[in-house]
């Protein structure tokens, strides 16, 4: 009975005939694709929460900002070289959002105590109205959407670069 060495290679040069090369290809498509649809997810809150509409769900922007960690973990996986034409557009998407939101929340972060509605500024609460906690809470969300879409246009580019080369 002969038994197989396990490191003998096949023509592509990929151990037991495996390739191993094209797996984490599809995988980095993927993950890709992932980053890309996480973008241009936190790009649509940006957009949004400027325009008086009910404000998105916390859990939403909080669960898309919070993927941001392991696209950029598995991005660091990759090559070293970054080309990727959408970092300063979403870089300035990113300002764009951060300083209307610091701007909009000049009283503090929106919070609810008993039913009322309150700025907080360090620990100062602001009795505020239906109307602007809901614009605080856009606001707020808007500067999250910002710094995620940044987050995942950066890992977008890594994992693009891996998928494409050789």
């Amino acid at each position: 009975m002969s038994r197989r060495a396990v490191t003998s290679r096949d023509k592509s040069g990929s151990a037991a005939g495996y390739d191993w090369r094209r797996l984490g290809r599809v995988l980095s498509l993927a993950a890709f694709v992932a980053s890309t649809a996480g973008a241009i997810a936190c790009a649509v809150i940006c957009l949004v929460s400027s325009v008086p509409v009910p404000p998105v769900p916390v859990a939403v922007w909080a669960s898309l900002v919070g993927g941001v960690i392991p696209m950029n973990i598995l991005a660091g996986l990759g090559p070293d070289r970054t080309e990727n034409r959408w970092i300063m557009p979403a870089l300035a998407l990113f300002l764009v959002c951060f300083v209307s939101g610091i701007v909009q929340l000049g009283h503090g972060v929106p919070e609810v105590i008993h039913g009322a509605y309150y700025q907080d500024s360090h620990g100062t609460l602001t009795r505020v109205s239906h109307d602007t906690y809901v614009w605080a809470f856009r606001a707020a969300a808007r500067m999250f959407g910002g710094g995620g879409c940044v987050g995942y246009v950066f890992a977008a580019g890594r994992h693009a670069d891996r998928w494409r080369d050789d």
